[in-house]
């Protein structure tokens, strides 16, 4: 079973919500809701600030989608997920956007990272931006990048985007998701 996914976006002041959903099947009537809290970050508050997480893979399209609004469509090569479990044969693709207030000509390096159960790193990627690509106003770096799960064992992951300002204090910010490879189903397919 693949669910139904509904992709819509808000655009919010910063702060505290509530978001409630609620959901109705047209034949069955059976009905559900779920309640979600949620804070909306002010980015410009910090000298170097990072979004959540976005995250999809190439087998994520298998679910029917309904997106009117989607912001990452052409950051990511399929809709958003909320699965954080994949077969070995998938690949993930993250976005993150990475705010920078710092008023100073700087850099700032992004990596990107997966740890294994043990601490071992199976995946890494790095990029450095200039800030003079933000013209001199406040603004953000757009991070993305796709991680094959072909070879990895399968049990629990960490990915972790860690971004850190080449100037002063080494401003730096981070978020991570864990996920699970899911073992090859026998007979090989997924």
């Amino acid at each position: 079973v693949t669910g139904f996914r509904v992709i819509q976006s808000m655009d919010l002041a910063p702060g505290r919500y509530q978001l409630r959903v609620a959901v109705r099947e047209g034949n069955t009537r059976k009905a559900g809701s779920v309640t979600f809290d949620l804070e909306v970050p002010d980015f410009a508050k910090r000298p170097l600030s990072m979004s959540s997480l976005a995250l999809t893979s190439a087998m994520s399209g298998a679910a029917p989608t309904i997106r009117p609004k989607d912001p990452l469509e052409k950051l990511l090569p399929g809709p958003l997920s909320s699965y954080r479990e994949f077969p070995p044969t998938d690949e993930l693709a993250f976005f993150a956007e990475v705010y920078d207030n710092i008023k100073q000509t700087h850099k700032v390096e992004m990596n990107a990272m997966v740890k294994a159960e043990g601490g071992q790193t199976v995946f890494q990627t790095r990029e450095a931006r200039d800030s003079s690509e933000l013209a001199g106003s406040a603004g953000g770096y757009g991070f993305q990048a796709r991680v094959p799960l072909k070879g990895l064992a399968p049990g629990l992951y960490v990915l972790r985007v860690e971004a850190t300002a080449q100037v002063g204090d080494r401003e730096t910010t981070s978020q991570e998701v864990v996920f699970r490879v899911l073992p090859t189903p026998a007979g090989g397919q997924p």
